[in-house]
């Protein structure tokens, strides 16, 4: 074999190592990198979290846990959102660090964590505790970055982060009480009288089956206005939602307060007192039984029924016993366009008639 054979088969052998070498890596295991958490300590401690405080340059909210139930404690302790509560444990526990970012407290504004002590902070101090007071996380909330991650500062250290994930941190109370109240469903409504403190008094009612409600305070020269107005007060219990609350204890209603009474045709009567002070629409609720309604109701006779009957009278009793669980002690904070409904007057509803001149053409 001459030298120019030897040369050719030395270079093809390497070829074949070098492609064998890269082969044999390609599969081999892989080393899986994984992204650090922000605080790894919280992720195995979400269940210890008891409290929960956001707190703001102008605002701030204090979250408690007494056992399975979260309470907001600047609405007087009111039910917070439970599901809204978790997912903010669970997506702060889950941020992970995508970069490194400044530890330069001159050029915290710039990514929006700076302390919320600052003039013009814009930041967010989020801290989660131990049913004890001790911190599982102190975390200052920056600005925004698309839509998965966020700027981030762990509030006792200078170095600031990105971080995937954007826990939803609003300081304000209200948006984390829960909001749904009630609803009654506007076809039971049977009666509405609605009171004010200068004895104007507004009576509307229909029978069973009927759509539409008839004023029954129409003063003289004037007639009642149409449909449209006056169904709109019997729609108050429908899907009815608040905007914050207070306990009952703490509040006292003026003396010019609005009484409205709403009663169903199956025997519930819901006793509304309303005030609108420093414009703020403020409502309390009880529920009761009209038991002429319901015993007649429950004394008559009913035949033998197969399967369930769709038809069967509701438990109103016990209907009133859970609407009452969830309004009892409370002053509500309630819509603008709901607290019109209460405080409806004769002269919303009616028009002034039209004067018979006699002429004639």
């Amino acid at each position: 074999m001459n030298n120019k054979s030897i040369l050719i088969l030395t270079a093809l052998t390497l070829v074949i190592i070098v492609a064998a070498t890269f082969s044999s890596r390609s599969r081999a295991p892989q080393t899986v990198i994984e992204t650090p958490l922000l605080n790894p300590e919280l992720k195995t401690r979400v269940n210890d979290v008891a409290q929960i405080i956001l707190e703001s340059n102008e605002e701030s909210v204090h979250i408690t846990r007494e056992g399975n139930n979260w309470m907001v404690m600047q609405a007087d302790n009111y039910p917070a959102q439970f599901d809204k509560v978790k997912k903010l444990v669970l997506d702060t526990a889950d941020m992970t660090i995508l970069a490194e970012k400044t530890s330069n407290p001159d050029l915290y504004s710039e990514l929006g964590v700076e302390d919320i002590t600052d003039e013009n902070a814009d930041s967010t101090l989020l801290s989660l505790l131990d049913n004890s007071g001790n911190k599982l996380a102190s975390v200052i909330m920056g600005d925004r970055r698309g839509m998965d991650s966020v700027y981030v500062r762990n509030a006792e250290q200078d170095r600031s982060y990105q971080v995937k994930g954007q826990p939803e941190v609003s300081a304000d109370p209200k948006d984390w009480i829960v909001k749904e109240l009630l609803s009654v469903d506007n076809e039971r409504i049977m009666e509405v009288t609605i009171e004010h403190a200068d004895d104007d008094t507004v009576v509307l009612n229909r029978e069973q089956g009927d759509d539409n409600f008839t004023l029954q305070t129409v003063p003289d020269g004037r007639k009642a206005r149409s449909e449209y107005f006056t169904n709109q007060p019997g729609t108050f219990l429908n899907d009815l939602s608040i905007q914050n609350a207070k306990s009952q204890a703490n509040f006292t209603f003026p003396e010019d307060q609005v009484v409205t009474t709403i009663k169903t045709y199956d025997g519930i009567v819901a006793t509304i007192h309303s005030a609108k002070i420093d414009n703020i629409n403020h409502a309390s609720m009880s529920f009761s039984i009209d038991e002429t309604i319901v015993q007649a109701a429950e004394s008559q006779e009913r035949g033998i029924v197969i399967g369930e009957d769709e038809n069967a009278p509701r438990d109103v009793r016990a209907e009133v016993e859970n609407l009452n669980e969830k309004v009892a002690n409370w002053v509500f904070i309630i819509p603008q366009s709901k607290y019109l409904l209460l405080s409806k007057r004769v002269e919303e509803l009616t028009d002034v008639l039209e004067e018979d001149t006699g002429d004639t053409q």
